[in-house]
C-alpha cells in the first residue's frame, strides 16, 4: 500500500504543482507580449485579428504585429507576431494568420510569439468567456484542442470565466493537457463571468467533452463540467485513457444521466478530488468500460439516483480502488454493480441513500457474472476504515429495519468489512440462487456485526475486535 500511495502523490503534486503555475501566470495576452523592438520601424499595430489579416504582406524582413484583441482590443485574444515569408501553414485564426491578399498556396504567415510555446488559449481563437456565443466559442474551444493534437503544443489553458457551448468538444490528440482556472465557488452570478472556469452546454448534446482518441494521454485539471440539465453525460471517456492520465480538481455537474460515462478504457488512471453531482448516475462504467488499476482518491458523488454503476460482461476482472470517498444524498443506490470487479474502498464516508421508504434492494446491490457453464467472475468490495452512515431515522436504508445494506442480485458476491463501521446489526442478504461461491468477511468491527442470511456458516467468516 505505501509504495503505492507515494507513487500516486508524486503524480499529483506535479499536476498541482504545474496548475498552481498557471494560476499564478497572467491570462496569456498582448500586454504580455509586446516587445521593445514594437516601436521600431518594422512594426505594426491593428485592432483584431480581422484587420491583421487585410494588411498587405510587408516587404522588410523580421516585421512583427500587435495585435490588440481577437474581436476587440482588450479581450486577451491579441498577441504579437512576426512575418515568415517562407511559411504556407494554414490559418487556424489563433497561431497562424494569413493576409487576404494572398492565397493559400503562396507564402507568407504571420506567425504569433509565444511566452511558452507548448501552451494554446481559446482566448486566440475567438472564444467568449461570458457565457455568450456559445457557437463561435465551441469552435474556438475544439480549435484549440486540434492545435495541441496537430502538435502546436500540449496545454489548453482556459482562463476563468463561462465558455457556452452548443456541440461537445472532441478530445483527440495525445498528449494534452487541458487545465482551467479553478472549480468556481457555488453561486457564481448567471451567465457572468466566473472566479474559475466552467465549461458549460447550451442545448442537448450528447456530452459536453467527449475523449475519442485511442489511446489518449490526457491531464484534466481545475473546472467545473456543467450539462446544465440539458447534456446526457458530462465527461464522456468514449476510447481509452493512457495510465499517465490524471483528472484532478474537477467537478462534474448538471448531465441529465451521467456526470462521468466511462464507455471506454481508463486503466490505470489517477482521478483526485473528483466531484460528481446530479443526475441519474454519478460515474456510469458500460460493459464495454475497464477501470483495471484506477485509483480515485478524495472521490465525491453526491446527489444523484445512483452513485456508482458498473457492468462487467466482457469478461476479465478489473482492480480499482476509492481513496476517502464521500458518497452522500443519493436516492437510490450506493453502489450497483454485476461482473468481475475489486473494489477497494479505503476510508471514506458513506450515506446510504435518502430514500423515505423502506428499500428492499438494499443500498449496495452486488453480482457476479457467469463467463461459461461452469465459471462465474465474482463481485467483490472490501471496505477499510469506512464509515456508514447509520440513518436511525425511519427514511434510512441503513437502518436494519428498512432494507438490507448490501443485496446479492446473482453469485459469486465477495464482501470484506475491515476496521469499518457498518450499521449495528446490518443485513447483508443472499436470496436464494446467489449464495454459490459467495463469501463475506468481517474483521475488527467493533460495532454489531452484520446478520448474514442466505450463505452457510462456513461461507461467514466473522473475526471479533481485537483488544
Amino acid at each position: 500500500m505505501l509504495p503505492l500511495s507515494r507513487a500516486l502523490s508524486s503524480r499529483y503534486l506535479a499536476l498541482v504543482a504545474f496548475v498552481a503555475g498557471l494560476a499564478n501566470a497572467q491570462t496569456p495576452s498582448p500586454r504580455r507580449t509586446v516587445a521593445p523592438e514594437a516601436t521600431t520601424a518594422h512594426g505594426r499595430a491593428v485592432a483584431n485579428v480581422a484587420a491583421a489579416r487585410r494588411l498587405p504582406p510587408p516587404t522588410w524582413p523580421q516585421a512583427f504585429l500587435i495585435v490588440s484583441g481577437f474581436d476587440q482590443a482588450g479581450d486577451d485574444g491579441g498577441g504579437r507576431f512576426v512575418w515568415d515569408a517562407t511559411s504556407t501553414a494554414l490559418d487556424d485564426t489563433g497561431l497562424v494568420l494569413k493576409p487576404d491578399r494572398i492565397s493559400a498556396s503562396m507564402p507568407g504567415r504571420w506567425l504569433r510569439q509565444r511566452d511558452d510555446p507548448s501552451l494554446v488559449c481559446p482566448l486566440w481563437y475567438g472564444a467568449k468567456r461570458d457565457g455568450t456565443d456559445p457557437s463561435g466559442t465551441r469552435v474556438a474551444l475544439q480549435a484549440a484542442f486540434d492545435a495541441v493534437g496537430q502538435n502546436h503544443g500540449r496545454k489548453v489553458y482556459l482562463p476563468a470565466g463561462r465558455y457556452t457551448i452548443e456541440a461537445p468538444l472532441i478530445v483527440s490528440g495525445s498528449p494534452i493537457t487541458i487545465v482551467g482556472a479553478g472549480v468556481p465557488t457555488a453561486g457564481a452570478p448567471g451567465r457572468a463571468q466566473a472566479d474559475g472556469t466552467i465549461i458549460e452546454a447550451a442545448r442537448p448534446m450528447p456530452a459536453v467533452i467527449d475523449v475519442v482518441g485511442s489511446p489518449t494521454e490526457l491531464e484534466l485539471a481545475s473546472m467545473r463540467i456543467d450539462g446544465a440539465s440539458t447534456a446526457t453525460s458530462g465527461l464522456r471517456i468514449s476510447q481509452s485513457l493512457t495510465v499517465r492520465s490524471r483528472i484532478v480538481n474537477v467537478r462534474v455537474e448538471g448531465a441529465i444521466d451521467r456526470q462521468l460515462d466511462v464507455q471506454g478504457q481508463m486503466i490505470g488512471v489517477m482521478a483526485d478530488d473528483l466531484h460528481l453531482l446530479g443526475g441519474n448516475y454519478g460515474m456510469w462504467v458500460a460493459s464495454s468500460g475497464n477501470l483495471n488499476g484506477a485509483s480515485f482518491r478524495q472521490l465525491r458523488i453526491t446527489n444523484t439516483v445512483v452513485a456508482f454503476y458498473y457492468r462487467n460482461t466482457t469478461g476479465g476482472f478489473r482492480n480499482f480502488s476509492f481513496f476517502n470517498p464521500t458518497i452522500e444524498g443519493n436516492r437510490e443506490q450506493a453502489i450497483d454493480a454485476r461482473g468481475g470487479m475489486d473494489l477497494k474502498v479505503f476510508g471514506g464516508w458513506f450515506e446510504c441513500n435518502n430514500r423515505t421508504n423502506p428499500d428492499p434492494d438494499g443500498a449496495i446491490e452486488l453480482g457476479g457474472y457467469q463467463v461459461s457453464p461452469t465459471s462465474w467472475n465474482r463481485s467483490q468490495v472490501s471496505f477499510f476504515g469506512t464509515y456508514f452512515n447509520h440513518h436511525s431515522s425511519a427514511g434510512g436504508s441503513c437502518n436494519p429495519a428498512n432494507g438490507p445494506l448490501i443485496k446479492a442480485r446473482e453469485r459469486a458476491v465477495h464482501v470484506h468489512f475491515s476496521s469499518a463501521s457498518p450499521p449495528n446489526s446490518a443485513r447483508i442478504e443472499f436470496p436464494p440462487g446467489t449464495g454459490s461461491g459467495s463469501r463475506v468477511w468481517v474483521s475488527m468491527v467493533a460495532a454489531s456485526p452484520p446478520v448474514v442470511s442466505g450463505l452457510a456458516p462456513g461461507q461467514v467468516q466473522v473475526f471479533p475486535p481485537q483488544s
